[in-house]
C-alpha cells in the first residue's frame, strides 16, 4: 500500500535503500564473511520495511533472506522467512509468489536432506499452479517443479545405495572394504550440499583414505579426501578438516 504518513514514507524509502544495499552485499561473494553481512543486511532492510506497510518489498527481502539463511545452514530461520513471504503474497493475490514460495521451502528442506519434507512442499506448489495467471507461467512452474521432484526421488536412491554399501563395508571379516566405502562415497558425494549428509560423507571419506594412505596411495588418499571437500558447503567445520588432509597427502 502507499504511505499515507512522512515516517512511513521515509521508512519505506530506507527500507528500499537497505535493500539494495543488502543486496549489492550478497554480490560480493559467497565466503561465510560476504553471506553473515548480507544477512545483517537483509534483517536491518526488514525492520524498516515492516514498519513502512510496503508488503511486496517485504517479500521480496523476506525470500532474499530465506534463500542466503539456506546457504548458511540456519534452516529454521529460513523456513521462517520464506513462510512470510508466502504469506503476504497470498494476502496480495501473488499465486506465483506463493508457489515459488513453497517451492523455495522444498529447496530448503532438500540442503537439509529431508528428502519427503522437499518433495512435499514442491506437491504443494505443484497444487496451486493451476491459480497462477498465464500459461507460459504456468509452464514453467510445472517444469522446475518436476525437475525438483526427480532431484529428490534421485538423492533418496543415492542415499539409499550410500547406505547399503555402508553396511557392506561394516560387515567386512576383515576391517572396512576400500570398495565397499568407495562405492558408498560415490553415492554419497552428490548428496554433499545437504546438511545431514555433511558428517557422513567426511567420515566416509576419512575411512577411505586412510585406507589408501596405509596401502602407500598417498595420491589416491588426497583425491577422495579434495573430492569430499569440494562436495561439501564451505561453511561445514568438516570442509576444512578434509582440505587440511588432502593438502598433508598431497605433499
Amino acid at each position: 500500500s502507499t504511505p499515507t504518513s512522512s515516517p512511513e514514507l521515509h521508512l519505506r524509502r530506507l527500507g528500499e535503500t537497505l535493500l539494495i544495499c543488502a543486496q549489492t552485499v550478497e554480490g560480493y561473494g559467497t565466503d561465510c564473511r560476504s553471506r553473515a553481512l548480507a544477512v545483517e543486511a537483509y534483517r536491518v532492510a526488514l525492520r524498516a520495511l515492516r514498519c513502512s506497510d510496503s508488503n511486496r518489498l517485504v517479500a521480496t527481502c523476506s525470500n532474499n533472506l530465506g534463500s542466503i539463511l539456506v546457504e548458511t545452514g540456519d534452516f529454521a530461520e529460513a523456513r521462517a522467512a520464506f513462510e512470510e513471504d508466502i504469506e503476504l503474497c497470498r494476502k496480495s493475490g501473488n499465486m506465483r509468489g506463493v508457489c515459488d514460495g513453497h517451492i523455495a521451502i522444498g529447496s530448503a528442506e532438500f540442503r537439509r536432506g529431508r528428502f519427503a519434507a522437499a518433495a512435499h512442499a514442491f506437491r504443494k506448489a505443484e497444487e496451486l499452479t493451476g491459480r497462477v495467471r498465464g500459461s507460459a507461467r504456468r509452464t514453467e512452474l510445472r517444469e522446475r517443479i518436476d525437475a525438483n521432484l526427480a532431484m529428490c526421488r534421485e538423492a533418496e536412491a543415492s542415499a539409499s545405495r550410500a547406505h547399503d554399501a555402508l553396511r557392506r563395508s561394516r560387515g567386512s571379516e576383515h576391517g572396512a572394504s576400500k570398495e565397499a566405502l568407495a562405492a558408498a562415497l560415490d553415492a554419497l558425494l552428490p548428496l554433499g550440499k545437504c546438511s545431514l549428509y555433511t558428517s557422513q560423507i567426511a567420515s566416509t571419506a576419512k575411512r577411505l583414505s586412510e585406507l589408501r594412505a596405509a596401502a602407500h596411495d598417498l595420491r589416491g588418499a588426497a583425491d577422495v579426501a579434495c573430492d569430499a571437500a569440494s562436495a561439501i558447503p564451505v561453511h561445514e567445520p568438516e570442509h576444512e578438516e578434509l582440505w587440511r588432509r588432502a593438502s598433508e597427502w598431497a605433499q
